[in-house]
């Protein structure tokens, strides 16, 4: 299947999978990298089947960080705010908005997208209870090590609540496929970062042989920054494990392509 979803996670989503595209091998076959040269016909086939289009996708030239950017529709304006970028679809292809590791957006019709073959691709969407409160949005996050150990879930969260005025009690969020406990090998002093930070429910392993769960991480961030546990819903698929299906950058030594976690403003 070209793609899944989190169940449980209602917002309109999707994970991509390696399978589907026209890429050759070692990359094949649906290799959604900025580089590949088949970027154009993976990202139509991909896009199609969830009834986008390639110009509706948005993405950012993600840097392992933890920077997020409001995307805009272009006709709003130009704006004084690094942090708010514009959006054309009309002229915008699959050209990176930013250099960031997360999109939020309250617009209608852009598919918020972020690169992964590894890190954890984490999705947020807000309801909308009644016409008085704040229309929805949404946002896409890469989390590698560095930008989960920068907190950028929570960072996500605060700007909900900062730009649109939408609480957290409005929030859910899916954790997609990423690389597992199983297959994350790290050092002693990366492990001991991490469960000052999360806690000790996010390590595994012997302590001089940790593994890092990167899932269990981020899902500790969200539940800190006021998520409620039932409203946050992860994949436990590993892309380390799985080569069938997923792309892998540690198993494949750098040698793979990368997948597109898209999530988009439901159209009713």
């Amino acid at each position: 299947m070209m793609w899944l979803q989190v169940p449980g996670f209602d917002a309109c989503h999707a994970f991509s999978t390696r399978l589907g595209g026209v890429s050759q091998p070692p990359f094949d076959a649906l290799d959604l990298s900025l580089s590949s040269a088949d970027l154009a016909e993976n990202a139509r086939r991909f896009a199609a089947s969830l009834g986008l289009t390639t110009a509706q996708l948005a993405c950012v030239h993600q840097v392992h960080g933890s920077r997020i950017v409001e995307v805009v529709p272009a006709a709003a304006g130009s704006s004084s705010d690094p942090d708010r970028v514009a959006f054309d679809p009309s002229t915008i292809d699959l050209t990176p908005l930013a250099e960031a590791d997360g999109l939020i957006t309250q617009a209608r019709g852009i598919a918020l997208a972020v690169r992964t073959a590894d890190c954890v691709p984490i999705l947020i969407a807000s309801d909308r209870q009644s016409e008085s409160e704040s229309p929805p949005a949404i946002a896409a996050l890469h989390a590698g090590w560095r930008g989960t150990l920068d907190l950028i879930a929570d960072r996500a969260v605060r700007l909900f609540g900062a730009r649109f005025g939408i609480p957290v009690s409005r929030l859910s969020a899916a954790i997609g496929p990423c690389i597992g406990p199983c297959c994350y090998a790290v050092s002693q002093a990366l492990a001991a970062d991490f469960a000052a930070r999360f806690g000790a429910s996010c390590i595994t392993g012997q302590p001089d042989k940790p593994h890092l769960d990167l899932r269990e991480a981020n899902r500790q961030a969200l539940l800190a920054a006021g998520l409620a546990p039932d409203a946050i819903h992860v994949s436990h698929h590993c892309t380390a494990c799985d080569g069938e299906r997923f792309f892998s950058h540690r198993r494949d030594a750098g040698q793979t392509g990368r997948h597109l976690s898209v999530i988009v403003m439901d159209q009713r």
